[in-house]
């Protein structure tokens, strides 16, 4: 338990282990995956014509045609060529409604699919295990810190303390938690889900994927 007020930051390196990209392999997965002068071509990928399609529907939802949010994609491929990362190229066209959503539509479309394929699954793979096996990693061992030394009638004030900020998008935290609490104190697996929900100060401050 944190006895005193504690801020951790967590950044994107914290993925590494969890085998979710960094910042400038997202970026570089964008930037092939946005060279639409590929399209339709013997060298496209999987998620270049995944994309494409995501951009019929999304180009409707914003009012736009799809061949303006294939520009914007465009604008995104060349300019990864020489940013550091698509939070950068975001800022530099903050002004363009249009790069905005290609930009977070293949943050979401990435970081998916990297969660979709991590060790860290949705659930455990073994029945009574946790949804990562093993107790090396940081979420192991950080869960463990969060739990230690309080009784079942208190979880709740295990959290009082703890401030979080994240720099990923991933939800790996808010996935593993439960499962630890469920298990340390034999609390139904949904009431240790509503807890951290509850509880958990967590800020993204780039945004995430969802809940």
């Amino acid at each position: 338990m944190f006895r005193t007020r504690t801020t951790l930051v967590i950044g994107a390196g914290s993925g590494f282990e969890l085998e979710l990209p960094d910042g400038r392999e997202v970026l570089h997965k964008i930037g092939q995956a946005y060279d639409f002068q590929r399209l339709g071509t013997d060298v496209q990928t999987r998620d270049m014509v995944l994309l494409a399609q995501h951009f019929e529907k999304f180009a409707r939802q914003m009012g736009a045609s799809k061949e303006k949010l294939q520009e914007a994609a465009s604008v995104i491929s060349a300019a990864a060529r020489v940013s550091n990362s698509l939070e950068e190229i975001l800022e530099q066209h903050a002004h363009d409604p249009m790069i905005q959503a290609a930009g977070k539509l293949a943050i979401v479309y990435f970081v998916l699919q990297s969660e979709a394929r991590s060790p860290l699954g949705k659930e455990p793979r073994i029945e009574g295990d946790l949804p990562l096996r093993g107790d090396e990693n940081w979420l192991f061992q950080l869960s463990r810190m969060i739990i230690s030394g309080v009784p079942r009638n208190k979880i709740d004030q295990s959290f009082n303390n703890l401030s979080i900020i994240n720099f990923s998008y991933d939800r790996s935290l808010q996935n593993y938690l439960p499962w630890v609490i469920s298990m340390a104190y034999g609390m139904p697996l949904h009431d240790a889900r509503d807890l951290v929900d509850a509880k958990l100060n967590i800020i993204h401050p780039l945004g995430n994927v969802g809940r």
